[in-house]
């Protein structure tokens, strides 16, 4: 029997092996869609960033593959491609050490900055240690101006941007100069919206006033305090609420293992105009007593416990007639604050002038170890004044003052109005597994206002006498004439 091996039996071959079905291309294309698709979601966990770089040497410029890339801290880590490049995928939001080893190159550590849902980019140089000591490693990183893969409308700014704008002292002068936010008369407007339509979240906490509903947190916080402030004015995720114009949320500054501080005044005493006075010290580094002590219960793995603490004033008249211009006159507020069960009144000392303002912060981590990290967190803010810059929470359009025109010359006569702002956070980060972080948070904010004139009580005014004068002018708690009874 002859077997056929002309130009028919390949024809014949041929046309069999196009009949077969493409099933193997099918699971193919399905395998690969699957793996896409785990990608995206390994990269949009929640609570983690993605970072990504090239390792190479430093003088010649070539890749160095199959460098070790680690997390310092951390069990994450990874080895560079043939190209030099690596992917950290799930890493939880942070700023962190990315050390690079290379046998022959010298160990080199780079900062990084985690951001949620992002990538951020790091270029690696290492240096031959054939060649001697090295007198300086340079590490550069660029970050995209528009980022296409946020879901949300986000413009982020960091310490080191804000160190460069001309800001006031607040935190709220660093989001009116982002694009979509106006200031209108003292007060934050968001892509057209109302005041009241800005939330601000300052260390995961809500910094509403569930009276009026508007959101103060933007001067409640120095500028110089912030570690990271996210303007968010389109496509809130689902953690948010009670925002309809954007969302401004803030991250504090966190101490290093290493003390530092920072201390500044300004004033416009040379032109006198406003009788402005700015002051604002800082301080940080690590609490070794607090350590001590933690290290002896949790065992000599966990890490330094570091605090940051911020102290600012800021005294002004203002450049409307104030109680300042009365010869003899001068503020006094009848509240009382509570500390540890203990209440107390502030001094003279704390409103010298018109419009006062005293800012107070306070934040402590601990990194117990590689997969935990706690952080406390307090923050106050007291504000005495006239209440120029309020406004009436009855009134429909809340873009006006409320500056008493009929009061300008008697402002000794007139409302003394304290606002006391508090919000305390504590903090939880546990990760469980590369890519799973879990996070517990605790946090509380509460808001005092009190009025009175010339601290008495409302009960302690000559009402006979008050009852005695024109319509417009008695009006009720106020200590209008007379003397206090």
């Amino acid at each position: 029997m002859s077997i056929p091996i002309g130009p028919s039996s390949r024809d014949a071959r041929r046309a069999r092996f196009l009949r077969v079905p493409p099933i193997p291309r099918i699971v193919a294309l399905l395998l690969l869609a699957l793996a896409i698709a785990s990608q995206a979601i390994a990269q949009t966990t929640p609570g983690t960033g993605m970072i990504v770089g090239r390792i190479f040497d430093s003088k010649t410029g070539k890749p160095l593959p199959f460098t070790n890339i680690s997390v310092v801290g951390t069990a994450l880590g990874t080895i560079a491609r043939d190209d030099g490049t690596f992917v950290l995928p799930n890493v939880p939001v942070g700023v962190y050490e990315l050390q690079a080893s290379f046998m022959g190159y010298t160990t080199t550590k780079v900062e990084v900055e985690v951001r949620e849902k992002r990538t951020t980019e790091t270029e690696i140089r290492l240096q031959d240690t054939t060649v001697g000591s090295v007198d300086e490693v340079i590490v550069t990183a660029e970050r995209p101006l528009v980022d296409v893969e946020a879901g949300a409308t986000v413009r982020s700014v960091n310490a080191e941007e804000i160190k460069n704008l001309i800001i006031q002292p607040t935190l709220d002068s660093v989001v009116e100069q982002q694009a979509g936010v106006t200031r209108d008369r003292d007060q934050i407007h968001i892509r057209g919206g109302r005041a009241d339509e800005t939330l601000y979240v300052i260390e995961g906490t809500q910094m509403r006033d569930l009276l009026s509903g508007e959101s103060q947190g933007g001067s409640a916080v120095g500028a110089k305090a912030v570690a990271e402030v996210n303007v968010i004015t389109g496509g809130f995720d689902a953690k948010y609420g009670q925002a309809l114009s954007g969302i401004v949320e803030a991250k504090l500054k966190e101490g290093s293992e290493e003390y530092h501080g920072f201390a500044g005044y300004t004033t416009d005493a040379l032109t006198d105009d406003w009788d402005v006075d700015q002051a604002d010290f800082q301080i940080g580094g690590p609490l070794p007593l607090v350590s001590n002590a933690l290290h002896a219960i949790g065992g000599e793995k966990s890490g330094q416990v570091t605090f940051f603490m911020d102290v600012a004033s800021e005294l002004q008249n203002g450049y409307l007639p104030s109680i300042t211009d009365t010869p003899g006159a001068k503020l006094h507020s009848g509240y009382q604050d509570r500390f540890l069960g203990s209440s107390f009144n502030y001094e003279d000392f704390f409103y010298p002038r018109g419009d006062n303002d005293w800012r107070l912060l306070f934040k402590s981590a601990w990194k117990a170890s590689p997969n935990h990290k706690f952080s406390v967190s307090w923050l106050k803010h007291l504000s005495v004044n006239q209440g120029f810059n309020d406004t009436d929470i009855a009134q429909i359009n809340r873009n006006t003052n409320n500056y008493p025109w009929v009061w300008s010359r008697r402002l000794d006569h007139y409302y003394t109005v304290t606002d006391d702002q508090n919000s305390f956070s504590f903090t939880w980060n546990h990760t469980v597994k590369t890519g799973l972080l879990q996070q517990v948070k605790v946090t509380r904010y509460f808001t005092s206002r009190h009025q009175d004139v010339g601290g008495k009580r409302w009960d302690e005014y000559d009402t006979v006498t008050d009852a005695s004068l024109l319509p417009e002018f008695d009006t009720p708690y106020f200590r209008d004439a007379g003397e206090p009874t």
